[in-house]
């Protein structure tokens, strides 16, 4: 056992300090004592079991061997070399706060012992910050921060599992985890970027991908990653959202979920909704590529443009209000059990469109569409223009304004025609 005692420096030039033994401070409540190490160190027992040290500083490169499950400071802990792992490992500081931060600048990774990943596990009311790649030579276990403070992250991070309990603050362009190693990352509370100047991105990977709380002010991307699923519980407000694996939108109680982006917004792995509404705002593209079901009402901003993309073949919701110009890149079915709205203009692209809804608007001059259909029930009202090929209305029509049907195949009228007074004219 190593007793520390006032401040004690190690000086290491070329060496390692080794301690196979346990460290405690021998100073007094009033005075603890910290541990500078000025060089290489390798830890083989628990630091402060018992009265814990003020701080621990590490210059060279840390190595905590399997003996070692407890790093304990009452401030902070600094490693400015690269820290290895061998055991399952806590790291924490009782003091929190400004002077309470864990900080990793040289990397983190596992260490060379072989067997199961060694998990980490950090707990501290004050910042843990990693400003170097943890996981780039090998994977830990299971990284988890504790609920109290904030974990900034400023370097990619890779390892069998992230979980983030407190709320994350990001820096710079950053990838978490990686497609078949990873099997979770979570972040308990919310996502945001550092308040430095600069772009600020976060790319998620694994097989489980959970946001619990808001995210802001960065870009994000999803990847697609066979069989994975992220979970979005909160809102998103931010540059572009690029979720291209399978979402499902849960969280409790709440009732919906707001996308807003600067930039583009991207559904292209599937989309279940969990009876929740979905609202997306953005002056860029939204892109739904992926087949979506159980949305209570989806919306999207006037601003911008939707696109499909070919691996969308149907849309099923409550409501379906598209308020921006809608362009098909493949055949579409769209059911809206209490209305579908279509507020701008619709470029079919030659692809066939077909809407079940009790109460359908075409407000925007519809082109291009290969079969237009809509089902028997319901009405649907006209209020611009419509061309395809075939055009099928086999609901109740009101027409609320002048209108032109143009059908290069056919234009067929199921049910009646209400007119208001307003012109109708088919070309077929």
């Amino acid at each position: 056992a190593t007793n520390v005692g006032d401040l004690l420096q190690i000086l290491q030039t070329g060496g390692t300090a080794i301690f196979n033994g346990t460290i405690n401070s021998q100073g007094t409540i009033a005075t603890p004592s910290a541990l500078w190490v000025q060089g290489n160190a390798e830890f083989n027992g628990d630091i402060g079991d018992g009265f814990g040290l003020l701080a621990l500083r590490v210059d060279g490169t840390s190595n905590y061997g399997l003996g070692a499950t407890l790093a304990r400071t009452l401030a902070f802990q600094e490693y400015l070399g690269q820290v290895f792992v061998n055991g399952d490992l806590t790291m924490s500081s009782d003091m929190g706060g400004a002077l309470g931060f864990i900080r990793f600048d040289g990397g983190l990774d596992r260490g060379t012992v072989l067997g199961a990943p060694p998990n980490l596990t950090i707990n501290t009311s004050g910042n843990t910050i990693f400003n170097s790649a943890v996981g780039s030579i090998r994977r830990l276990g299971t990284i988890t921060t504790d609920a109290p403070g904030m974990t900034q992250i400023l370097a990619n991070m890779d390892s069998g599992a992230l979980r983030f309990l407190d709320p994350v603050l990001v820096g710079g362009l950053v990838t978490l985890g990686s497609a078949g190693n990873t099997t979770e990352v979570l972040f308990d509370q919310t996502v945001t970027d550092d308040g430095v100047a600069g772009a600020d991105g976060l790319t998620v990977n694994g097989a489980s991908r959970t946001f619990n709380g808001d995210i802001t002010n960065i870009d994000l991307t999803l990847p697609a990653e066979a069989g994975s699923t992220t979970f979005l519980n909160a809102n998103f407000n931010g540059g572009s959202a690029l979720f291209q694996n399978m979402t499902v939108l849960g969280g409790g109680g709440l009732p919906s979920r707001t996308i807003t982006g600067t930039g583009d917004v991207e559904f292209t792995g599937g989309l279940q909704g969990g009876n929740r509404s979905l609202t997306i705002n953005t002056p860029g593209t939204t892109t739904f590529g992926g087949d979506i079901s159980g949305i209570a009402t989806l919306t999207t901003d006037a601003a911008g443009m939707t696109v499909t993309a070919p691996g969308l073949t149907t849309i099923q919701a409550g409501s379906v209000n598209i308020n921006d110009p809608l362009t098909l890149n493949g055949a579409l079915t769209l059911t809206g059990t209490t209305l579908v709205n279509f507020a701008s203009t619709i470029g079919g692209g030659g692809f066939d469109l077909t809407v079940n809804s009790p109460d359908t608007t075409f407000s925007g001059a519809v082109t291009g569409v290969g079969t237009l259909t809509t089902d028997a029930a319901g009405t649907t009202t006209i209020g611009a223009d419509i061309s395809g090929g075939t055009l099928n209305f086999n609901d109740a029509l009101t027409l609320v304004v002048n209108a032109i049907m143009t059908g290069t195949t056919a234009v067929n009228f199921g049910s009646t025609i209400a007119g208001g007074g307003n012109d109708l004219t088919v070309n077929s």
